[in-house]
């Protein structure tokens, strides 16, 4: 059965936005005025039905969120294999490359994501690819090198690779350039994209050791980001570019997992690209993601997560670049309507408060979404309308939102 994609308009819709976004140094303005945001994480957009898609942005709008960060990819080997039956790219064994799925099980749903957006006074992040294996990312194109070429690759191959590189540049050009029917506009040319994003964490850990300290170098990382940066520029001369890492820090060197370097990236030097327009970093601090401050002592992993935001906050104002808080969460186990999940409320407020105290121009929870099927057995990364205003994460999320707008 073909679903109509259209995004229907419910009673939390705002005025679409006007006009790009755009950097002066490190201030985003629009209209001539400041911009600031608080928002979230909607990764699922881009198979979700338009129903899905409204009530979950309309929740968004509804709390006074300004900006969503969603996926612009969904990539598989076979037709057969989409979940959900969406997929954007999928290899032909024939021309043995990837195509790029044009049809209503394909780029239209992520029309739809941008017409919704643009009919609740929405902006969205939209990130190209992700480092994990979920919906594909940057292992899928080295699986389609492998069928291609018979040859096998690793996950460095993602960034080193030519034959991978032109068919990551292929999509993103098919991408920016597509004429939304539901809108009428290029994607290249719609304001209701805040700003395209290079990847979701971009990591190499098994990128070459150029420092020769048995830690993976950063810099064929940096070198795909400068040259991915400036391909989208030469197409998009109106969007902010962030590279969407976690903001992992090579400066310091130091045990502790963030300033390790050891995922082969360093947000000093991707920060710097002359194309790219805003600090990325993400945020986490709990067993599920390692304890990235090595203490597994609740208050002591909330202070230095509001460190990690300020040390980027402080590397944005030096380099002349805005920033992006493109995710922070922490996991709530507590199921029930009744849930309220006071450890990650009480994060939550302190990364905040830290968030508008250092100027942060755009942070983006992970995740608030509209509701849940069986509402018993939630997603713990997930903050649901369902569960307010049981949840004191709600009215936080909205406070929040109406400070940084």
């Amino acid at each position: 059965m073909v679903i109509a994609l259209t995004a229907s308009a419910g009673a939390s819709c705002g005025p679409a936005p006007t006009g790009f976004v755009t950097r002066q140094g490190s201030r985003l303005l629009v209209a001539g005025g400041p911009f600031r945001a608080a928002g979230t994480n909607l990764y699922s957009l881009m198979y979700s039905s338009p129903a899905q898609i409204d009530r979950a942005l309309g929740a968004a709008a509804d709390t006074h969120l300004g900006v969503v960060r969603s996926w612009a990819f969904l990539d598989v080997v076979n037709p057969n294999d989409a979940g959900h039956g969406v997929f954007f790219q999928s290899y032909d064994a024939d021309l043995r490359r990837p195509v790029v799925n044009l049809g209503p099980s394909g780029m239209a749903h992520l029309d739809a994501v941008v017409a919704g957006a643009k009919a609740h006074g929405l902006r969205l992040v939209l990130t190209l690819t992700n480092n994990w294996g979920d919906f594909g990312g940057m292992d899928k194109y080295v699986d389609w090198l492998n069928r291609a070429q018979g040859v096998p690759q690793h996950h460095r191959s993602f960034y080193t690779d030519s034959t991978i590189r032109t068919w990551f540049k292929t999509y993103v050009r098919t991408v920016l350039e597509r004429v939304n029917p539901q809108t009428g506009i290029a994607y290249r040319d719609d304001p209701t994209i805040f700003a395209w994003e290079l990847a979701n964490e971009p990591r190499c850990p098994d990128c070459a050791d150029t420092d020769g300290d048995g830690r993976p170098g950063p810099g064929q990382v940096t070198a795909w980001a400068d040259d991915m940066s400036r391909f989208i520029r030469s197409i998009d001369p109106h969007h902010l570019i962030s590279v969407g890492d976690e903001g992992f820090d090579c400066t310091r060197r130091t045990p502790e997992y963030p300033y390790s370097c050891a995922e082969g990236v360093d947000n000093e030097a991707l920060s710097a690209l002359p194309e790219v327009d805003l600090v990325s970093a993400h945020l986490y601090s709990d067993v599920e993601h390692g304890y990235w401050f090595g203490a597994d002592a609740t208050a002591t992993q909330i202070s230095d997560g509001t460190t990690w935001v300020e040390h980027h906050a402080d590397r944005a104002d030096r380099l002349g670049k805005a920033m992006l808080l493109g995710e922070y969460g922490r996991s709530c186990y507590e199921q029930g309507a009744g849930r309220t999940c006071v450890e990650r409320t009480d994060a939550y407020d302190q990364w905040q408060t830290e968030v508008e105290a250092e100027g942060v121009d755009v942070a983006l929870s992970w995740q608030f979404n509209a509701s849940v099927d069986g509402a018993a057995d939630p997603d713990p990364w997930e903050a649901y309308t369902a569960f307010c205003p049981a949840d004191a994460l709600c009215p936080a999320l909205r406070a929040h939102a109406d400070r940084m707008d």
